[in-house]
Formats: C-alpha cells, structure tokens, sequence
C-alpha cells in the first residue's frame, strides 16, 4: 500500500493545516493542484483507515468511505476528532499536568472567541501547541494502522 504525498511525514509539507481550523482553510503548495485532496488516500484504494495519536489511544481516528478513503476524507476526519470537546471521563485519565496545559492552550486559544470558549475544552488542546499536521506514518505494531504527526509549525 502506497500512501498518498499529501499525506506522508514531511515536516516541509506539501499542504499547511491547523487542525484548529476547518479544512477549507488548507492550504497545498503551489506545485499541488486542489484536486490532489480528493485522490484516494492509500494505493489501491480502501474503504476504510485507521489513525492513532501517539499518547491519546481513546481518540482513535476511523476514517471511511465505501467508495474509498481520499486525502479530504482524511483531513476531515482529523479534524473532527481534534475538535469536538474533551468529556469528564476523558479529563480524569490524563494527568493533573497535561490538564493544566490544556487549560492554558484552551484560554488562548479562545481568548477572543467568545463561541469557542462557550463549547468548552477540546482535545486540540492537549496536543496544543503543536497543532500542524505534518503527515502519517505506518505503526510499528505491524497492524494496518496509521499514526498521525504534529508540529509547533510548518
């Protein structure tokens, strides 16, 4: 299987997306035409993918489409699973620590965003400052997983 170029760990990326922002806002290299995001994700195609972030395995990505996977499909689903709000139950499993960074990436990051801060803490904000998709690699587990990277920038 052959992972698509927009996708694979490059910390010069092709594409720039801060996974706090929706996808419309990604932005590829001029070399990259727009189409490139709807190409599918693996060669040969698949109709489903599996991600894991490194330190957070409850917020395992399945990403799915029966006609298989694309790049946008991909990017869609990180987003999704990044920005949606951090649960008590979640809060309690991590460390007193990372909570209280989240707490601080949380504050700046809605410091001005009266909407967002009403929604609470999300689970950018534990991998927060980090929050450029730099690519995926294959899991060293050997099982047909993908892991997911960040960066501070890109």
């Amino acid at each position: 299987m052959a992972l698509h170029p927009l996708l694979c760990y490059d910390p010069t990326a092709r594409l720039m997306f801060n996974v706090t922002r929706d996808t419309r806002y990604v932005q590829l290299r001029p070399e990259c035409s727009p189409r490139m995001l709807q190409a599918p994700a693996l060669t040969p195609p698949v109709p489903r993918l599996l991600i894991t972030i490194t330190g957070f395995p409850a917020w395992a990505i399945e990403v799915v489409n029966p006609r298989g996977v694309t790049v946008s499909d991909v990017l869609g689903r990180i987003f999704d699973t990044l920005n949606c709000p951090v649960s008590q139950q979640e809060i309690t499993q991590y460390p007193a620590a990372m909570v209280t960074s989240a707490g601080h990436s949380f504050r700046a990051r809605t410091q001005m965003v009266p909407q967002e801060y009403a929604q609470g803490v999300k689970r950018v904000d534990f991998i927060a400052p980090k929050v450029f998709f730099v690519g995926l690699t294959k899991c060293r587990s050997g099982h047909d997983r993908w892991e997911v990277h960040f960066s501070m920038n890109v």
